[in-house]
């Protein structure tokens, strides 16, 4: 079910490649990492949070594929061959799916976490809709920009650009 480049031609590659260059240490949690990759043979999906910072990402910052609000690992370089999004996967979890919790709602009260957790969502919606718009499927790109405003409102987070809101 891994979205794999036409450039492989539908092969999942023999190897991967993980470099260590400049690290000084490998931690425990990052050898539990390295332990799940070993043994799933890329029979079942291995995710982390598209939240997660640089940092829980380890060596894979070049190996994710989003689908949704989830980076998955994937065996091949997805920055080099232009797969950093599977827009189908991510349009049906992001549109049809995922529920955001009654933020439309003005009541609802939003701390400063939870604000920065929906500026993210909706910058994962954008970036959706553009990679929509590269794949040609322009009614889904516009969708996903109508469905992101309907799901985080500006009532309930403003449009802001560094700190400046805007109406």
């Amino acid at each position: 079910g891994m979205k794999i480049p036409e450039a492989l031609n539908g092969e999942i590659p023999d190897y991967m490649h993980i470099s260590l260059k400049g690290r000084n240490a490998v931690y425990r949690s990052e050898l539990l990492m390295l332990e799940i990759l070993s043994g799933c043979n890329w029979e079942r999906p291995v995710y982390i949070a598209a939240s997660v910072g640089a940092d829980g990402r380890f060596c894979f910052e070049n190996n994710l594929c989003q689908e949704g609000l989830l980076m998955r690992i994937t065996p091949f370089d997805t920055t080099a061959l232009g797969s950093r999004i599977d827009t189908e996967k991510s349009y049906n979890y992001m549109v049809n799916k995922f529920k955001w919790g009654g933020i439309e709602n003005p009541d609802v009260y939003m701390d400063e976490t939870a604000r920065r957790m929906y500026i993210a969502g909706r910058m994962y919606y954008i970036n959706l809709a553009d990679e929509l718009l590269k794949a040609g499927k322009p009614d889904k790109a516009l969708h996903t920009l109508e469905h992101c405003k309907r799901v985080i409102p500006h009532k309930s987070i403003p449009y802001e650009f560094q700190g400046k809101a805007y109406k």
